[in-house]
């Protein structure tokens, strides 16, 4: 996003006046929050049921440690840089549509 398009789009007016984009921006993240959220939740739900650790603390550390160690081998691959169409999907589902929508991928 260019400088300009930022100052127009994410910065709240002098007068106070919040950017009806960054509203909706905010929006955007804290649904891919609250989504991320539910999804981990999820799999540490099924997780418990499955019988295989007694305490939800044991499995929200695991599936921390696993996330993070995910992360940090595609990070120290270099698969991001190579793999252009991976990339891009990553990036589509991490990025707030909105901000998709107005700035596209380029």
């Amino acid at each position: 996003m260019a400088e300009d398009q930022h100052n127009e789009l994410m910065c709240v007016k002098p007068d106070g006046t919040v950017p009806e984009f960054y509203s909706k921006y905010v929006v955007d993240v804290q649904n891919t929050i609250e989504d991320n959220a539910r999804q981990e939740f999820e799999a540490c739900w099924r997780e418990r049921e499955a019988g295989t650790h007694k305490y939800m603390v044991e499995i929200t550390d695991l599936l921390s440690r696993k996330i993070n160690s995910i992360n940090d081998m595609i990070q120290n691959s270099g698969m991001l840089d190579t793999n252009v169409r991976l990339r891009r999907c990553i990036l589509e589902k991490a990025l707030p549509p909105l901000l998709l929508q107005e700035c596209g991928m380029e």
